[in-house]
């Protein structure tokens, strides 16, 4: 580490002076405490800090063993009376490993240590990549075992939820914030601030946008889309999806009053989240799942050409699998179904809903006329 040369305004400082360390991890240090009065809880339960644009930038202007010590005051200013006193050695170790892996990456590939574009580019990027999967993997551990998710379950979680384009300029203004201190002074920190203060504010407001709007086409009870998120499928794409292969479900149980009549709401409740759960479960990811509204679901299958016998026969068995586990705990509990073929029997998805619309309910009045609990 001693060989390292350091550049500030064209002019070689060498490693071994103990001076431009001490400054950088003054500044690096300063700048996580200012923007550590900043976070973003994510969709996954991770929380999101400015702040560690200046962990990252450390990993470029300071050796290992330094680079460890710039997120300390910050993380104990951002934490504090947050968390139980045996989280704070655990937040601190885990971006102290993250930081000192990424710097140890840098300065292996980069072995001068120049802050100099393109030349410091690859070791860089992957002293981030680095940085950014031991972060994530430490995080995805404590989230899942502080929500009580398996490890996987959250890992995807937090890929499909938590990353964006957003998070990704945020790890890489890192490199912008260490090439301006290097080169322009501690002047040049106060822009980034303002930059990370910007980046990180859109990145929060599109964050909690999502979450409401999720939340809005959420259904609450079983966590499927809800009625609202339909219409926002017709709205977003209604004849488009119309002009694909696809299949249209429309089910209503037959028997669910008195499910909640004999049993409670609990039991009638339980009910609409097994079928949610059966459904969702042997679903595709482009196929949809909605609760229209009580107990009735609405589930649109798109498909090849040569499957749509397969898909109603699927569905079907799936809806007549779970009511039938139901039927042996002595709840007579059967469905109803309406189907539709797109584009084939109708080029509108509106107009198809109605014919599911139509079909169902004469199915339902044929369960009634024979079973006597079809309503």
């Amino acid at each position: 580490m001693g060989a390292l040369a350091l550049y500030k305004g064209g002019t070689a400082l060498q490693a071994g002076a103990a001076a431009p360390f001490r400054a950088d991890l003054a500044v690096m240090a300063a700048g996580f405490v200012v923007l550590s009065i900043w976070s973003q809880r994510m969709p996954s339960g991770a929380t999101l800090q400015p702040g560690l644009v200046f962990s990252t930038a450390g990993i470029f202007l300071l050796p290992p063993m330094l680079a460890i010590l710039a997120p300390v005051a910050g993380l104990l200013l951002f934490s504090r009376g947050r968390r139980r006193l045996w989280m704070y050695p655990v937040l601190i170790g885990q971006h102290a490993l993250s930081i000192y892996l990424g710097a140890l990456v840098y300065h292996w590939l980069t072995p001068d240590a120049l802050l100099q574009m393109p030349r410091m580019l690859p070791g860089a990027l992957a002293a981030l990549l680095v940085y950014a999967t031991v972060q994530l993997l430490i995080t995805t551990i404590l989230v899942a075992v502080a929500k009580n998710r398996p490890f996987i379950s959250q890992l995807a979680m937090a890929f499909r939820e938590d990353f964006n384009w957003g998070t990704v300029g945020l790890n890489l203004m890192g490199v912008a914030t260490a090439l301006a201190y290097r080169h322009y002074g501690y002047w040049s920190l106060i822009l980034q601030v303002a930059l990370v203060i910007c980046l990180f504010q859109s990145i929060a407001y599109y964050t909690k946008a999502g979450i409401w709007q999720r939340a809005a086409w959420t259904d609450g009870l079983t966590g499927v889309e809800n009625r609202a998120a339909w219409e926002a499928f017709l709205k977003g794409g209604g004849r488009e999806h119309s002009q694909r292969r696809a299949t249209l479900f429309l089910m209503d149980l037959d028997g669910f009053k008195s499910v909640n009549d004999r049993f409670g709401h609990l039991a009638g409740d339980k009910l609409l989240r097994e079928i949610a759960r059966a459904l969702s479960k042997n679903l595709r990811k482009d196929d949809r799942l909605f609760r229209f509204g009580g107990d009735e679901f609405l589930i649109y299958v798109a498909h090849g050409q040569e499957n749509d016998g397969f898909v109603r026969e699927r569905i079907t068995w799936l809806v007549d699998q779970v009511c039938r586990t139901w039927s042996d705990k002595g709840f007579r509990v059967s469905a109803s179904l309406g189907i539709v073929s797109l584009p084939q029997e109708s080029d509108c998805l509106r107009e198809a809903f109605q014919m599911a619309d139509a079909r169902m309910y004469a199915q339902k009045e044929w369960h009634h006329q024979i079973t006597g609990h079809g309503r």
